[in-house]
C-alpha cells in the first residue's frame, strides 16, 4: 500500500487491519549496509525506546519463524514476512495470543528502498480492540512511538 512516509491511515480490509502508522528515515549508509543491521533481530535494544533486552525464542534467528521476546515489555516478534535485502515483517504477540491491549491484531514492518543513501520505514498495523474509539484514543500514541523508534533506528544505523 503507497505511505506518505509519515503519520496514519487508513488500510485496505484484505489486509485484515484497519489501521497503519508509519514513519520514514533517510540512512546516511547503503540499502545493503543497512540490511546488514536490519536482519540482525538481536540489535532491537540498540534502538528500539523502551527495549532493554531480547531474548530468541527459536533457533531461527533469520528468516521466516524466527521470533524473540522482547524486554521489560514481554512482547513477542515473530518474522512472518522476509524479503532478503528488503523487507522484515513481525507479527506482534503476548504469551503467543495475538490480542493484548490495545491491539486484536498487530504487526510491525521494516521497509528498506533506495540504494546509498537508503531509507527505512518502519510501519505499525494494527486493529484494535476498541474499533474506532480504540484508534482515537491510542492512535497518537502509537504514531508518536514509531516516529521515535524511526529516528532512534536512523541515530543508530548513522553511527559511525
Amino acid at each position: 500500500m503507497p505511505s506518505d512516509g509519515k503519520g496514519i491511515v487508513m488500510i485496505s480490509k484484505e489486509d485484515n487491519m484497519k489501521y497503519k502508522s508509519s514513519h520514514s528515515v533517510l540512512l546516511d549508509c547503503g540499502r545493503e549496509e543497512a540490511w546488514g543491521k536490519l536482519k540482525d533481530l538481536s540489535l532491537a535494544p540498540r534502538y528500539v525506546p523502551g527495549v532493554a533486552s531480547m531474548v530468541f525464542l527459536t533457533g531461527r534467528k533469520e528468516g521466516i519463524g524466527a521470533k524473540r521476546r522482547v524486554f521489560p515489555q514481554k512482547l513477542d516478534e515473530e518474522a512472518i514476512g522476509w524479503e532478503e535485502g528488503r523487507e522484515i515483517v513481525l507479527a506482534l504477540s503476548k504469551s503467543g495470543k495475538a490480542g493484548f491491549f490495545p491491539f486484536k491484531k498487530a504487526r510491525f514492518r521494516y521497509l528498506l528502498t533506495g540504494g546509498k543513501p537508503a531509507s527505512m520505514e518502519l510501519s505499525m498495523e494494527y486493529d484494535p480492540m476498541l474499533g474506532k474509539t480504540g484508534h482515537l484514543l491510542f492512535g497518537g500514541i502509537i504514531d508518536s512511538r514509531i516516529r521515535k523508534t524511526a529516528l532512534a533506528l536512523r541515530e543508530f544505523y548513522n553511527k559511525k
